[in-house]
């Protein structure tokens, strides 16, 4: 899959958002899966990056679909993240999303 290129400043609007999920801990489960992500060895960097493509699932379902926020699905992706997946450790098997938002989620995890 060739590298597609990411823009800095969704980039940054992303890893906003997971950083006023877990300073608010709202949802609470974004709090979890970051300490389960850290907890299993990953980087805090890394784990927000994790959940930022979480974030930008959702957010690309929202635009794509034309609904509102499903917070629902949301928190079940981020309970069951990164099996859902099939990640292990940065290694990207993809299965549960669409290839687009499968190749935005591979490059920004490289970053």
């Amino acid at each position: 899959m060739p590298k597609s290129e990411t823009n800095p400043h969704l980039q940054a609007a992303i890893m906003q958002v997971v950083d006023n999920q877990l300073r608010s801990n709202d949802p609470p489960q974004t709090q979890q899966t970051f300490k389960r992500l850290v907890e299993a060895g990953h980087a805090e960097n890394e784990a927000k990056r994790l959940i930022a493509c979480v974030v930008f699932a959702e957010i690309f379902d929202v635009l794509k679909k034309q609904e509102p926020f499903n917070l629902e699905r949301f928190v079940k992706v981020s309970t069951n993240f990164p099996r859902c997946l099939g990640m292990k450790r940065n290694k990207l098997r993809p299965r549960a999303f669409s290839p687009h938002v499968v190749s935005f989620t591979a490059a920004y995890i490289s970053v």
